[in-house]
């Protein structure tokens, strides 16, 4: 049709080399919920779905992911928030029960992580209480209808957290 300007295609959004923020589903139990690093490496037009490299892991193979999970790089933590509230919490030093039953430290390679979390309390001292996903590679589906079904709680300062996506 003449005069009809097409939507720009998800596959040119971004170029080989950005580096983007990359959220992880329920696919690989150790990393629902987290936001990682990624350096875009193209488009496979067979899935419908970016492929990209996390820089956490020099070694990974390539994994992919919906346009929609994929995000500019954002520093904007700090702010004012409110009880009930969605947002990023940054995470250093990320563990959880990996397949075998024990302890894992450091999932991320010492890489620090945003992960989605929610605002339970906010508390006289200017920190939060907020509540994420207990990540245990034993329990594959974390989920009971559509809220988590193991999620811990602990406490950070403002400058820990950002807005969650829009």
């Amino acid at each position: 049709m003449k005069g009809v300007m097409k939507k720009k295609r998800e596959k040119d959004e971004y170029e080989p080399g950005d580096e983007l923020e990359a959220e992880n589903d329920k696919e690989y139990t150790l990393y629902e919920g987290t936001i990682h690093p990624v350096e875009y490496v193209g488009y496979n037009s067979k899935t419908r779905k970016h492929k990209c490299k996390m820089l956490a892991f020099e070694d990974e193979p390539v994994y992919e992911w919906k346009a929609k999970e994929l995000h500019e790089p954002r520093e904007d933590a700090g702010g004012e928030f409110e009880v009930g509230e969605q947002v990023h919490v940054l995470l250093r030093n990320r563990g959880g029960v990996g397949e075998n039953g024990r302890w894992k430290h450091d999932l991320d390679n010492e890489t620090d992580v945003w992960v989605h979390a929610t605002v339970r309390e906010k508390k006289a001292d200017g920190t939060f209480k907020v509540e994420h996903i207990e990540w245990n590679a034993l329990t594959d589906n974390f989920r009971v209808g559509k809220t988590f079904s193991q999620m811990t709680s602990i406490v950070v300062g403002a400058e820990e957290i950002r807005k969650g996506y829009k």
